[in-house]
Parts: C-alpha cells; sequence; structure tokens
C-alpha cells in the first residue's frame, strides 16, 4: 500500500508545475509601491499587511474591509492575515457618502492590535496602505515584566508655548495644531498600533507617542496646520527644550517638513524622534533681532566669528553659537523674554581682530526689533599677522639624563597668534612628600624669551609632587587666564612628559569641556562628579590630559581654581583625551549595569554611551574647528565591582541538542530597573558567553531578550531571574529549541502518511492558484528536499522515510540525515 502511494505521488508530481514559496524576515514587496494615478481609475483602493514584529501572529486573527453607508456595513473582504502577507482590494468607491474601515477579530486576550482603523482615500486613484503591528503585552519584550522595558520606539509632538515669565511643553495631538502625522516606510505603508488597555493599572501612563514597527528604514512625518512651524534652532523655545529636555540644540533644523528619516534595528530607532513645534513669531507673540558683526573703523561685515548668546540660567546641554559667513546678519524671530538682557558675545575671531566684543539689547513689549551691531577692533593688519614667527613643539620626546632623572619639554604659546606670549615667569618646582608648603624651584626661565624649554636633569624623589607654575603663584601678576598650576606625570626615575600652555586672556571664552566622570549606583541611589586634572578624588585616574598628535598634553589649570581635565582655549586642530584610570577603577564597559542609569543615558546619546569604554581605552578623539569643539568630550568611569557591591550573570545561548553556541544571535539585557535598554548588549558570535559582572539591583527582576534567532529555532521564552544580595552569580544556559521537526507537518511527533496526505494537498491547492493553508513553520517542514518548492517530490520523500521508520530495527536516522544519505 505504502509503495502504491509513492508511485501515485511520483507520477502526479511529474505532471504538475512547481510552487515556491519564500521563508524570508517580513517585508513589502517593492510591487506595492505604485499608486494608482486619477487618470488610471475613477476608483480607489487598500493594501493591508497584519504584522508582529519579531514576533509571529497568534492563530485566530480574522482581518476585514468594512464598507459603511451611513448605518449600513457590508463586508466586502475577509482573510486570515496570517497566511496572507499583503491583501490588496481595488474598486472602492470615491464618495462623500461611503467610507471603508480594517477591522480585526478574534484577538487573544491581552493581544494589542487595532479593532477598527479608517481607511483613509485622498482622491480618486487614491490607494491607502496599511500595516498593523500587533503584540502581546506578556510576550513582548519576552517576559512578564513591566511593559516600559520593551522596544517602543517614541514618536513625540510636542507644542511649546514661550511667555516671557513662563513656557509650556504640551502634547501636539487631538489638537488643532496639527492635520496628520504617520510613520511610513520607503513604500507609503503607513504602520499603525494600538495601546494596551489603560484601564490596567499598570499600563495606565502609555499614550499615542509609541510605537512598534518591524527592523527596517522609515519616515516619521507630522503635517503642521497653518500658523505654526517647528522649531528652529536659534530661538527662545529651543533653548527652552534643551534646558527642560537636555536635547542639544543642535538638534533643530531649520524645517522638519519632509519628517525624520530614520532606521529600526531590534525595534530601536537610531534617532531621536522628536517634533517641537511652536506658532509662527508674530509681532504680537514675540520680539525678533538682527546681529552682525563688523570692523569698527569700516563698518564691513567680518567673516568666521564665532557668536555665542551669554544668558543667565544658560541650557544645560549646548549653547547658542553660530560662525558668521556670507556676510549676513544673523536673524532671530522668535524671542519672547521680555525686560532680560540678551547679551552676545564674540569667543572666536580671526587673529587680526581684538577677540573681545559683545552687544546687549533688552525688550519692554513684543513687537520691538534690534538691530545689534558687534563691533571688533583691528589690532593687526593682515600682513602683519602673517608675519609673526610662530612657536613650534618639537617632535623629539626629552631624554633624561639618566634612570634617575626625569625630562621635561614645556612650550607657552599664545592661543590666538602661536607666537610667543607676554612677559610671564615660568617655574618648575617640587612638592617635597607632596606638600606645597616644603615646595623647592628647580629651574625657572622668560617664556617670552624661550617658549619651548627641555630640561632633562629634574632628580626624582618617591614621594615627591612635580609642576610647572607661573610668576611666582602670583595669581594677580599674570597676563593671561591660565595661569595656574600643571601637574607633571613622573611615577619613577626615566619617566618624561610633554606640555603645552596654550596663554589666553579673559576676552577668549572657554571653548573646551573635557572630564572624566566618575559615576556609582546602586540600588538605592546614583551619584556623579567630575573628577580633578590633579589632585583626583580618592586617587581614581592615575593620569588624564588633553593631547595632540605630537603627545603633547594641554594643560587648563586656571589661576583662582583647579578646573576639569580641559576647560580651556585650544587651537584648531584634532586631540585626544587620554585617561588612565587607577587600579580599582575602570571605564564603564557594556557588561556593568552603570552604563544604563538615568543620570547617563538622559544626557549623552546611545552611541555615545556605547562606545565609552572603547574610547577610554583607545583614548576620545575630537576636533576643535572656529574655536569651538564638536561636541561633548567626557568619559566615565567606575568602581570595579567586588562581591560587596554587585551582582554577576553569565548568559549563553546553546542548540538544545549539541549543547554548541548558536552564532550570530543579538542578545539583550534588560528589566532591573534599567532606564534605558540598547545598551547592555552583545553578539553570540564575538562572545559565546557573555557576562554582566557589575548588576545593581536587589529583589529586581533581570530579563533577557534575544533577536536574529535563526529561522531554525522556535522563538525562546526567557524567564526571568533576581538577586538576593551582592555577591551571587547566575549562569544562564538559553537553550534552543528546533522551529520544526522535518516532515512532521501536523506537529504530532511523527512522521507518517497524515503528513505527506497534508503536503499532497498544499500542493494541490497551490498548484490552482489557492491558498495552501501552512504557516511558516508548516511550509519549513514540508521542504524535506530544501529546494523552496513544496510539492509531490516532498510528500513522496515523506512517506519513503515513514516506510524506512516502519521497517528499521536499529536506532533510527532523523528525516535530515536521511534525506542527506538517500
Amino acid at each position: 500500500m505504502i509503495k502504491k502511494m509513492i508511485a501515485a505521488m511520483s507520477a502526479a508530481a511529474i505532471m504538475c508545475s512547481c510552487a515556491a514559496y519564500s521563508s524570508g524576515a517580513y517585508s513589502i514587496p517593492d510591487a506595492f509601491a505604485a499608486e494608482q494615478s486619477p487618470e488610471q481609475s475613477e476608483t480607489c483602493g487598500v493594501m493591508v499587511s497584519i504584522v508582529a514584529p519579531n514576533y509571529t501572529l497568534p492563530d485566530g486573527i480574522t482581518a476585514k474591509i468594512v464598507e459603511v453607508r451611513g448605518e449600513e456595513r457590508t463586508v466586502l473582504e475577509e482573510w486570515d492575515p496570517k497566511t496572507v502577507s499583503v491583501k490588496e482590494i481595488k474598486g472602492l468607491e470615491y464618495s462623500d457618502d461611503v467610507s471603508y474601515k480594517l477591522t480585526t477579530e478574534g484577538l487573544p486576550e491581552d493581544y494589542c492590535l487595532p479593532a477598527e482603523t479608517d481607511i483613509v482615500l485622498k482622491e480618486k486613484g487614491y490607494t491607502d496602505k496599511i500595516v498593523l503591528c500587533g503584540y502581546a503585552i506578556t510576550d513582548y519584550p519576552g517576559f512578564l515584566i513591566r511593559y516600559d522595558t520593551g522596544k517602543e520606539l517614541h514618536f513625540n509632538i510636542s507644542y511649546v508655548l514661550s511667555k516671557s515669565s513662563y513656557s509650556t511643553i504640551t502634547d501636539a495631538r487631538d489638537t488643532d495644531i496639527i492635520k496628520d502625522y504617520s510613520i511610513v516606510d520607503d513604500n507609503g505603508f503607513r504602520y499603525l498600533n494600538s495601546l494596551p488597555d489603560k484601564s490596567d493599572e499598570l499600563f495606565s501612563t502609555y499614550t499615542e507617542d509609541e510605537f512598534i514597527v518591524p527592523d527596517g528604514h522609515y519616515t516619521a512625518k507630522v503635517e503642521l496646520a497653518d500658523g505654526y512651524r517647528f522649531l528652529k534652532k536659534y530661538s527662545d523655545s529651543a533653548r527652552t527644550i534643551n534646558k527642560q529636555k537636555n536635547i542639544p540644540l543642535d538638534y533643530f533644523p531649520s524645517d522638519l517638513s519632509e519628517g525624520i528619516s530614520f532606521n529600526v534595528e531590534h525595534g530601536y530607532p537610531d534617532k531621536a524622534l522628536d517634533f517641537f513645534i511652536e506658532s509662527e513669531p508674530t509681532e504680537e507673540n514675540s520680539c525678533s533681532a538682527d546681529i552682525s558683526v563688523v570692523d569698527a573703523e569700516t563698518g564691513e561685515p567680518i567673516n568666521g566669528c564665532t557668536v555665542e548668546l551669554d544668558m543667565h540660567a544658560p541650557p544645560l546641554f549646548g549653547k547658542m553659537r553660530w560662525i558668521t559667513a556670507d556676510d549676513k546678519p544673523m536673524k532671530l524671530d522668535a524671542l519672547y523674554n521680555l525686560n532680560e538682557t540678551y547679551n552676545f558675545r564674540i569667543i572666536n575671531s580671526p587673529m587680526c581682530y581684538e577677540p573681545s566684543g559683545e552687544t546687549s539689547f533688552r525688550f519692554e513689549a513684543y513687537g520691538e526689533h534690534a538691530d545689534a551691531v558687534i563691533k571688533l577692533k583691528r589690532i593687526m593688519t593682515d600682513e602683519e599677522a602673517a608675519a609673526i614667527e610662530q612657536v613650534v613643539l618639537p617632535d623629539e620626546d626629552p631624554v633624561p639624563t639618566d634612570s634617575e632623572h626625569c625630562a621635561v619639554t614645556v612650550g607657552v604659546f599664545d592661543q590666538r597668534t602661536k607666537g610667543t606670549v607676554l612677559p610671564t615667569t615660568v617655574h618648575l618646582v617640587e612638592y617635597i612628600d607632596g606638600d606645597r608648603a616644603n615646595r623647592q624651584e628647580l629651574a625657572s626661565w622668560e617664556a617670552s624669551e624661550e617658549p619651548v624649554k627641555t630640561i632633562t636633569d629634574i632628580e626624582y624623589h618617591e614621594g615627591s609632587e612635580y609642576y610647572i607654575t607661573f610668576n611666582n603663584d602670583d595669581l594677580f601678576s599674570g597676563n593671561y587666564v591660565n595661569e595656574g598650576r600643571k601637574i607633571l606625570y613622573f611615577r619613577k626615575g626615566g619617566d618624561t612628559d610633554k606640555i603645552a600652555v596654550p596663554m589666553y586672556n579673559q576676552g577668549n571664552a572657554d571653548n573646551l569641556d573635557a572630564s572624566c566622570i566618575y559615576y556609582e549606583s546602586t540600588t538605592g541611589h546614583d551619584v556623579s562628579y567630575s573628577i580633578d586634572s590633579f589632585n583626583s578624588n580618592e586617587d581614581i585616574l592615575e593620569s588624564s590630559g588633553v593631547y595632540d598628535d605630537k603627545g603633547y598634553r594641554y594643560s587648563f589649570t586656571q589661576r583662582f581654581f583647579t578646573d576639569n581635565i580641559g576647560a580651556g582655549n585650544l587651537p584648531d586642530r584634532e586631540y585626544t583625551l587620554k585617561c588612565v584610570p587607577a587600579e580599582n577603577y575602570r571605564f564603564i564597559p557594556n557588561s556593568s549595569q552603570c552604563l544604563a542609569i538615568r543620570m547617563i543615558t538622559k544626557k549623552y546619546p546611545i552611541d555615545y554611551i556605547a562606545n565609552n569604554a572603547a574610547n577610554g581605552e583607545n583614548g576620545f578623539r575630537f576636533k576643535v574647528e572656529n574655536g569651538i569643539t564638536d561636541g561633548p568630550i567626557h568619559l566615565m568611569v567606575e568602581a570595579k565591582p567586588t562581591a560587596e557591591t554587585a551582582s554577576s550573570a553569565s548568559i549563553s545561548v546553546v542548540d538544545a541538542k549539541t549543547g554548541e553556541t548558536v552564532k550570530g544571535i543579538t542578545g539583550e539585557l534588560i528589566g532591573g530597573s534599567i532606564d534605558t535598554n540598547d545598551l547592555l548588549k552583545w553578539n553570540t558570535s564575538d562572545t559565546p558567553v557573555m557576562t554582566f559582572d557589575n548588576l545593581i539591583y536587589i529583589n529586581k527582576q533581570y530579563g533577557i531578550t534575544l533577536y536574529d534567532v535563526p529561522d531554525e529555532y522556535k522563538k525562546p521564552y526567557t524567564e526571568a531571574f533576581s538577586f538576593n544580595g551582592y555577591g551571587e552569580h547566575k549562569d544562564i544556559v538559553i537553550e534552543l529549541e528546533p522551529a520544526y521537526t522535518m516532515g512532521d507537518i501536523n506537529d504530532d511527533g511523527a512522521v507518517d502518511s497524515v503528513d505527506a496526505s497534508a503536503v499532497l494537498s498544499y500542493y494541490a491547492k497551490i498548484s490552482t492558484d489557492k491558498e495552501g493553508g501552512f504557516d511558516d513553520r508548516q511550509r519549513k517542514a514540508a521542504d524535506v528536499d530544501r529546494n523552496s518548492v513544496i510539492d509531490a517530490i516532498d510528500a513522496s520523500n515523506i512517506l519513503a522515510y515513514y516506510a524506512y521508520l516502519s521497517t528499521v530495527k536499529e536506532e533510527p536516522m532523523n528525516m535530515e540525515t536521511y534525506m542527506t544519505s538517500n
């Protein structure tokens, strides 16, 4: 009987054509990108896809297209979204008398999917393209824990109302401020979610700004109503957002009418999706100003000046700055502060001009306009500037006279001209036993006459500290700001150091903010503070400094106080911030939960944080251009974890049968009151066993989410774990089970004639352009010869394997082995 069935199936395979299937990741085919034009049709259409990002849709969901005429509702189409990737319906009437709805039914409990969605038909010939994204509250992100540790992206649309005495930020949805908002892919499909049941206290705080979409490329769009605009960088409203939300001023472009283009990977967008809106400024609600920088004598505009707003209570993250160019004034049209001084100053100017220059103005009533002019005095001609002999720092390192002595090269120069400084006496001093009162001068020289000095015979004494100082530490006799003590890093005889001191006066603003910040986080509290450039707190750093590519360290200790590692002026070029943690400290790595505490994640972009350890080990590269740096320059350190301060967990992902590591999977630690995810991640190809050695929360749930799990494995369900106290360690092995058994179509644990009949039935249906009825798992199980075609040959092979199982005496081969051996 079995032989007859095999023969019949083989004959059918010869007579019928083949049908291919795709088991790849979810995507909208490019063929669906084209819309009908009004010339092509007087009717409209709709395309619908219903997906579960990173998961599969549950069984039993029914989707419908419903026509609505008054009180009458007619179902036009009905389908199973699990088996139909994209449903297209044409011939929809475009009329004020009819509308269309997309509905879903049969949703499991606690499954979020829009129950009813309006189909938007904008004009005749238009095709609305919709993707509904569903998710289960209990398995997204993969275990029972607060949903806000999941993968939702935040599409924020805020209205900023700025007044002289206050500013408010409110959600712009459900107002007349915006006409529409959407997230669309490159084919024009718009993506929609539904929120969890807000009557559940756990999810009562959720708003419409939270979206879940598959990995891919998208554009977030907002269409504004008349009378409103997106915030501009140079406005008081942008400064309000900067101060209240910690969003850098550079975030605000001049226009967002084209939307924000972004990518999603593992559920996370690669940039913020924040739209800030304000009313168009008018004479009734704001003031304006034109700000120019000119030559004090000729009145001609000066290009290449860096202008900065200096106002009390400055923004927390970034300043209002611009560089003069194209001989045009900067136009500011959204100034709201009345009876407060706007003071704009020059922080960098061409060398021929005196750097100090500023202008101030105040507004007493809305509608006022200020024409502000900053006048700079020319202090030399272009020819005189070109003739200045610049101080050149030698490439060679200083060489000590012997192993008992240390050596140093010190270069002192004018920061603006790069030439020699005004009369300034430099001293090399030793604080015996580290006592400043027990001071011994080893050498001194006049920097205006000898700008570069190399000393090779500094006798090293253990316990002493060595410094470069100026003018006998007389705080009031110098010509420059940067005249504080400069520590030399001598740890033993034979050590060397190279110091560059760019001198600048009070007219130059500090353009550098380079620091190393110490963070400490426990279950109860988080603390942070900047580490001084010397005499560091608790000896957290062995050394630190800002270095140029010749190896010179630029030190910025001012007259009256010790600054961070760098807080001064630098010439335009590239530099490296280098820090060496002391023995019991380290740069915060992605194995430490401290990397994801709120006080860090609220201040820095995710990429900045994630690269902290690499930046620390390799040195943090940055650039100074037009007198200012190109972003934040900070490294973050923590105390190395111990059994008294942290717990740990080692996580591996293996094949359940072989115990071997499954490579190519991205894992992520979530939960444990972590405020920002996408940081504590690893890839199993690079790190087969990931150890988190600084887990700081006790009696709070942690969990693991896996991405890029190969199709041959089931999506794993990972249990939450927690710690009862510090010093605990957990070894967590996630075993991946096969997603299917080859040939076992009905998943009953046996490969038999029932499975062969199911394959033959599927083949017969698709051969006549009908839905075959298999889900992804069944299609993979059915394609036993792995040629991406499901046909009667697969059914024949299944039946042959069933015959083999019926006769074999020894331990049978599995079907994979059977197929390769026959």
